[in-house]
Formats: structure tokens, C-alpha cells, sequence
């Protein structure tokens, strides 16, 4: 049905934007595509002044903006995808795959890149700058450890200093 404010009801008689779907159970609405990069999605654009285009959708396989058919949130004037999360549940920030960490939080800019990951008992942050120095941060039961690194001039990463505070006696 279509209002005579040029409003458009799905399931509705009073349509209250200009495209208002309703339903009686499961989704409410579908949207299909095939596409190797995009599968079914929404683009959200503001048109006032600034153009500014979200993508919102699932991915069509190739890994181009989140790993697999996951789920993802582009920034398109940007040209970067902003959030996804991937087929095994994992989500990245900043990333378009976050595999294998569960969480992952990335930046383009040196000292900014952070990455989280979890095992049983242990919590552990890492996070790396552009010299390939790191700092890497675990907590566990009995214990916070801190520890930095420095790069060795290519060869295998070095030991730089550490801290431990324990509960244990």
C-alpha cells in the first residue's frame, strides 16, 4: 500500500516511513542477492552533504570485505569495512577477517593496533607498533604478567623487560 505521503506499507495500512515493513513472525523481511563480494544486504546512504554511504551484509565468499560468508559493516567512502564477524563467530574491529582470534581490534596506525584473545583460565592483550616493538599483558588466576619486546634487527624476537605480580607465595 502506498500512503498518500508517497509512504509504502509491506503488511501495513499506515505506512510510517517511507518503506514500513511488518510481519507475523521469523524475519519480517528478506533481502537476496548473489554476489561473490556482497550477499543480501542494505547500503545506507546520507545524501544531504556529505554522500556518506554504510554497507551492512553478508559476504558472498571471496574475502574481500569479511572472511567467508560473514557478516560485516563497510564504510564505502572509506573503502574499509569497519566491523565483521566471521563464520565461526569471531569479531573484528577494524579487520576484515578476525580468524583466529574470537575478537580482534585493528588499526593502521603504529601503536594502535590491539589484539584480544582468551584460553581457558587466561586472559592475554597484545598490542604492536610499527618498529616491531609489543607489549603483551596476561592475567591469569594467580598472576598479571607484563612483559615488552623489542625486534632484533630481523632475527627472533627478544625478551626487553617484564614485570610479575603474583598472589601465590
Amino acid at each position: 500500500r502506498i500512503d498518500s505521503s508517497g509512504n509504502v506499507g509491506i503488511g501495513t495500512s499506515s505506512p510510517l516511513e517511507a518503506l514500513h515493513v511488518t510481519g507475523t513472525g521469523g524475519a519480517g523481511a528478506i533481502i537476496t542477492t548473489a554476489g561473490a563480494t556482497n550477499g543480501g544486504g542494505l547500503k545506507l546512504q546520507n545524501t544531504t552533504s556529505s554522500n556518506y554511504t554504510w554497507r551492512f551484509a553478508v559476504g558472498g565468499g571471496d574475502n574481500a570485505y569479511v572472511g567467508g560468508r560473514g557478516l560485516f559493516i563497510r564504510d564505502d567512502n572509506a573503502n574499509a569495512t569497519r566491523l565483521s564477524i566471521n563464520e565461526t563467530g569471531g569479531v573484528g574491529i577494524g579487520v576484515t577477517d578476525p580468524y583466529p582470534q574470537k575478537l580482534k581490534i585493528a588499526a593502521t596506525n603504529a601503536g594502535q593496533a590491539l589484539q584480544l584473545h582468551g584460553t581457558t583460565g587466561n586472559i592475554e592483550s597484545y598490542a604492536q607498533g610499527a618498529s616491531g616493538s609489543a607489549t603483551n599483558l596476561q592475567t591469569t588466576a594467580n598472576h598479571v604478567l607484563l612483559q615488552s619486546y623489542m625486534d632484533n634487527g630481523g632475527k627472533p624476537w627478544y625478551q626487553g623487560a617484564q614485570l610479575r605480580i603474583s598472589n601465590s607465595h
